[in-house]
């Protein structure tokens, strides 16, 4: 293509209800350039498919032709995406966002990422680029995906032919053994089922709102039907440990998560935009304020796309607004008049516990230690909102096992938004920490056992060392500290484990299976609870569980309990009104002054002993309002 070509300009759409579509002109010459004719459309008046595919690492780089003389780059994934799907003899009309949307207007770009919904539903199908049946490694070699795609049509046939979602390795290759590691077409499918565009945050929507969906890897097409039915039948429990023991991961994978949603979404059920934002945390989005706007055709909200806000300004309205939705009906507020970030709401509204504990479960996923630290502090978010372009450094307490806490008793306060992004929110100190560990049990990126090994017995002598500072036997118990240490890192009082075949009434069964080979039940979110999406790697819940990424504290009334790495001495314990989890806070003032009660949140925490209303009934210590920046 010349370079001489003038590039090609977006006119503004000339209707509030129009987008574009990308018209592949034909083309039986594999070589040839791309020639596309771009027009405005309404989405519910014309026929198309809906493209899905991941942009890549590689910015727009390969010049296509639009509307017979105009030159556009488009990234390198997307020209190969288009030549796949272009015909030899007629025109191929698709929805495709990096060629519909002009991206460089932020205002077009807002309305049109608010018109998903529409775009999708109105499509005659989603197609989904996976990319080729290769994938080049590391070093350059390519991977030959075609014997995965082979095993997953023998899968296919197999369940066609015996009526059920059971695949027999043993039936179908002629062995008793489970295939080794380095099985190619087992690691070839691993490999398919590992594709970027599942964990990618936007086809979660695209999936959801389509009711036709066909996926392909290079020139092979699978139904998303079938490409559940694949997933399904390598879950069995037999193929999860096998899986395991391979390191052939092909279970632990977003696809489970994406469908729940899409089965709950055909069921007309809607469920809250929190509860989509935790159950999707982990999902990648190139642009952080995507982690929220790819979901809002999804969830119940009041929220418009605005890519003129920041990331941050996103994240805190996003946290002010879950906040309001919590504690009381919309009419009772004076949310958004002037300042969108205060309002002071009445306490009739926290009558709902459920809701109420919306507020507890986005302060534990909040905090200092699950923030970027070393952005300019202009740009931080306040310590209280959730950042949502992270993975959480640990599974918050709330998620532990079927344990229920209780620490800040059954009565709810008055929490509110205030200017300058502060949160205000009643309770009790509880205590002032003493001390409190500084090893940090980060196993993530440790695959040597010897060093995991070494970091673990760093992580008990360090232990050791705070209990060593207690002198006096432990308040309320009045047992020996180390017999304290010993009960905390054996989950008696944290977390219990899910009852099996093994497992006694009290709990102490030996489910020695990796954690994700468990299930939970419940919602949309009961999944939560598995490592693969919270931590960094399965193993830590069955080795050292809730100590990762904690650390051990002790306060100057002799309470120990864990804490997020990086608690330090001075900083308090504090038990919100009705929160079931008490929280780390840092004081900011030094001593009078109208910074007294302003800190910074740290994390949640556990208390040995102070987990089931403790603070609450203690009149000594007075509810007080505390603001968090």
């Amino acid at each position: 293509m010349p370079q001489t070509q003038t590039p090609f300009r977006y006119e503004r759409l000339t209707s509030a209800s129009a987008t574009r579509l990308v018209h592949i002109q034909p083309s039986s010459a594999t070589g040839s350039g791309l020639v596309v004719r771009i027009e405005e459309v309404h989405p519910n008046q014309v026929e198309y498919d809906a493209l899905s595919y991941t942009w890549g690492t590689s910015e727009p780089n390969k010049p296509i032709t639009v509307n017979n003389d105009r030159r556009l780059l488009v990234t390198e994934n997307l020209a190969k995406a288009m030549r796949r799907f272009r015909h030899p003899t007629e025109v191929v009309s698709m929805w495709i966002d990096q060629l519909c949307i002009n991206q460089s207007n932020l205002r077009e770009r807002s309305h049109q990422v608010a018109m998903m919904g529409t775009i999708y539903r109105s499509a005659r199908k989603v197609i989904v680029w996976l990319g080729e049946d290769y994938q080049v490694l590391e070093n350059g070699t390519k991977l030959n995906l075609k014997p995965g795609l082979i095993l997953a049509n023998r899968i296919l046939d197999s369940i066609r032919r015996d009526g059920d979602s059971k695949f027999d390795w043993v039936i179908l290759s002629g062995s008793s053994r489970f295939p080794s590691p380095g099985n190619k077409p087992w690691q070839a499918l691993a490999a398919i089922l590992r594709r970027p565009w599942f964990g990618r945050m936007w086809v979660i929507q695209e999936v959801v709102l389509s009711s036709c969906i066909e996926v392909y890897c290079g020139e092979k097409m699978f139904t998303w039907e079938e490409v559940g039915q694949i997933v399904d039948c390598l879950d069995s429990e037999d193929y999860r440990n096998y899986n395991i023991r391979n390191s052939e991961l092909v279970t632990e994978l977003p696809f489970a998560r994406i469908n729940r949603i899409k089965k709950q979404h055909e069921r007309g059920m809607r469920p809250d935009l929190f509860e989509l934002m935790l159950a999707c945390r982990h999902f990648g989005a190139t642009d952080e304020r995507d982690k929220i706007y790819a979901l809002l055709e999804l969830g119940e909200h009041d929220i418009t796309p605005d890519y003129n806000m920041t990331s941050k300004d996103v994240f805190v309205d996003f946290a002010a607004r879950t906040i309001q939705t919590a504690q009381q009906p919309r009419y009772c507020c004076d949310y958004g008049n002037e300042n969108p970030h205060h309002f002071n709401c009445c306490v009739e509204g926290l009558k709902d516990k459920d809701k109420y504990l919306r507020i507890m479960t986005m302060l534990c996923c909040a905090g200092a230690t699950n923030q970027k630290q070393t952005l300019p502090r202009s740009e931080q978010l306040p310590s209280w909102v959730p950042d949502w372009s992270l993975p959480l450094k640990v599974r918050p307490f709330c998620f532990w096992g079927s344990k229920t806490f209780a620490a800040g008793g059954s009565e709810y306060g008055e929490i509110s938004v205030l200017e300058n992004g502060r949160l205000s929110i009643p309770g009790k100190i509880f205590d002032t920490i003493k001390a409190a560990g500084s090893v940090n049990l980060n196993l993530s990126d440790i695959t040597d056992a010897k060093a995991e090994r070494d970091l673990i017995a760093q992580w008990y002598t360090d232990c050791n060392h705070i209990v060593a500072q207690n002198l006096n036997r432990y308040p309320v118990t009045g047992k020996e500290p180390r017999v304290v240490l010993k009960k905390i890192l054996e989950h008696n009082d944290i977390g219990e484990t899910r009852k099996t075949p093994t497992t006694t009434d009290d709990g102490d069964g030996d489910d020695d299976r990796p954690a994700n080979t468990r299930r939970s039940s419940g919602n949309l979110i009961d999944d939560l609870a598995s490592p693969q999406w919270v931590l960094p790697a399965d193993h830590y819940e069955s080795t050292m569980g809730v100590a990762v990424g904690r650390v051990l504290f002790l306060t100057l009334n002799g309470y120990m309990g864990l804490s997020p790495h990086g608690t330090r001495d001075g900083d308090v314990v504090f038990v919100m009104l009705g929160c079931d989890i008490p929280f780390v806070l840092r004081p900011v003032g030094s001593g009078g002054g109208s910074d007294d009660d302003s800190y910074v949140l740290v994390g949640e925490c556990y208390v040995y002993k102070a987990m089931d209303g403790e603070a609450m009934r203690d009149d000594t210590r007075p509810v007080r309002d505390v603001t968090i920046i």
